[in-house]
């Protein structure tokens, strides 16, 4: 099968074939550098180009230019044309000190004179280096060498008729939807209008890992797709994970979990094949309904029917760290953090699994790693500081312990400073710390779990309890690390700390 020469995304076709950049059947005036990126950005969509890649594209051997320089402004020319922002992309997503990534769905168009197979193709997985991308092959076709990636939904094993357009998948933050998310329950395709699958796309962005107000929008959008099409299976498993992402860390599990259930249950009555379904509804069973035996059978759907799926093996982690599975839980995590490096919170719990373990060497070498993806992650700077004090770094610690909440003020990290400062003594800093994470009670949620971890550093122990207890009512999702978090070898001696062990029957 010959590589695709045409490509569809959005209002935009790109010609290779004709060297054409076309916007609603219009020609537009593009240099050839930035055609040239633009093609291979969108054959390699959704994977990090770097520029090393881009150089080689862009100038033949023995050329001396700035390179870099002339990147960016084949870039810069290409966003111009395709009316694209930096900051907030649409198309072309600049990955710091790396490259660039296509992230917009794309549509390969196979031309109606072709005598291509309609079989879809799909490129080996490159696991030649730490956090590289994987991608999923679905069944039954096998993967072929040197080709363009191309997912596909299917129509139960039939063959796709020449001319159909392709669709790609859009993978971002560790939630590819499986390839039958576009199904309904009976088996037969759901097809999207462009506009609703841009929609579509926008909202999983959004409700993915963002902010408590850019998930709030992405959920309010995948509601209108839902509206439009209500047996789109990807929409709600997108909107199980908008809920899932809202819990705790910004409203009361409570409130969002049973939604995010919900709409779990509703992409795999839809769906079966949902890998995001199941994935999903195997960490509500993990963090809110502590059923472990559920969230096993989940996990293990979700794996068999996408065994790289980031999404299930971040799942499974967490519910083999909470077995006390330890090593199999750092292998699941590590696992999915190499598939998709582009997740912060897998990123946060590759760190805070190595800390779990004692790790602290391994956890701190970790943090500085991720921190390079994006330094502004202010949770984890906070949490690499709890980890510096526990290693005895104590003045590397408090330095990173204040960048987090400057960074990021959000309770997490209020209760990460209260936490470090605890440990290390610094009694008074950590009193008035834990005295702003009160405050905060009145004007938004917080976790229970944090506040009882800040009482237990400083040796509080009736606050520590009575705060873990009000986790148990609140079904708080940090209370499955309750055996796992170092903090609390302090007051796992006490006799109330086994009652809790009971009433959240850890497996």
């Amino acid at each position: 099968m010959p590589d695709p020469q045409l490509f569809r995304f959005g209002k935009f076709e790109l010609d290779c074939e004709s060297r054409e950049l076309r916007k609603n059947g219009i020609r537009l005036k593009l240099d050839e550098q930035p055609f040239r990126l633009l093609q291979e950005l969108v054959v390699k969509n959704q994977d990090v180009v770097s520029r090393e890649e881009l150089r080689r594209v862009l100038w033949p051997e023995g050329t001396y230019v700035d390179f870099d320089r002339s990147v960016t402004r084949a870039a810069n020319k290409l966003r111009l044309a395709l009316a694209d922002d930096a900051v907030n992309p649409r198309f072309i997503e600049t990955i710091p000190r790396r490259g660039y990534r296509f992230i917009a769905p794309v549509s390969i168009v196979v031309r109606p004179d072709s005598a291509e197979s309609s079989l879809p193709v799909a490129r080996e997985p490159d696991l030649s280096h730490n956090l590289s991308s994987v991608v999923e092959f679905p069944a039954p076709y096998a993967p072929a060498p040197n080709r363009s990636r191309l997912l596909v939904w299917s129509l139960s094993g039939a063959l796709l008729l020449a001319g159909l357009t392709w669709y790609g998948f859009h993978w971002k933050f560790g939630s590819p939807s499986s390839a039958a998310g576009k199904t309904s329950a009976n088996g037969s395709p759901v097809l999207l209008d462009d506009a609703t699958q841009a929609l579509y796309t926008k909202g999983r962005f959004l409700a993915s890992e963002g902010g408590r107000d850019s998930i709030e929008r992405g959920i309010r959008i995948l509601q209108k797709v839902i509206e439009t099409e209500p047996r789109f299976a990807a929409a709600h498993a997108a909107l199980a994970e908008g809920w899932f992402g809202l819990a705790s860390v910004y409203l009361p599990p409570l409130e969002t979990m049973p939604k995010a259930r919900a709409a779990a249950r509703n992409a795999i009555s839809l769906d079966p094949a949902s890998v995001d379904g199941h994935a999903v509804l195997g960490r509500v069973h993990v963090f809110y309904d502590w059923d472990w035996a559920g969230a096993e059978e989940q996990f293990q759907r979700a794996l068999a029917l996408n065994p790289n799926s980031a999404n299930a093996l971040k799942g499974r982690a967490c519910l083999r760290m909470a077995q006390g599975r330890s090593i199999e839980a750092l292998r699941d995590i590590d696992s999915a953090l190499r598939i998709d490096p582009r997740s912060l919170w897998l990123h946060f719990m590759a760190v805070a699994f190595r800390a779990n373990v004692r790790q602290y060497d391994q956890a701190l070498k970790q943090a500085r790693t991720s921190l390079e993806w994006e330094p502004r992650f202010g949770m984890l700077r906070s949490f690499a500081g709890v980890i510096s004090v526990m290693n005895g770094n104590r003045k590397e610690a408090f330095g990173e312990l204040e960048a987090g909440v400057r960074l990021q003020m959000v309770p997490t990290s209020v209760g990460f400073l209260a936490l470090g400062n605890g440990i290390a003594g610094r009694r008074m800093r950590a009193e008035h710390a834990l005295s702003d994470l009160l405050a905060l009670t009145k004007k938004q949620y917080v976790c229970p779990f944090e506040i009882a971890c800040a009482y237990a550093s400083l040796r509080r122990n009736n606050e520590a309890f009575s705060w873990l207890s009000r986790s148990v009512t609140e079904r708080a999702d940090c209370l499955i690390w309750l055996r796992a978090e170092p903090w609390l070898d302090p007051i796992r001696s006490d006799p109330r700390y086994q009652t809790l062990v009971r009433q959240v029957a850890f497996p």
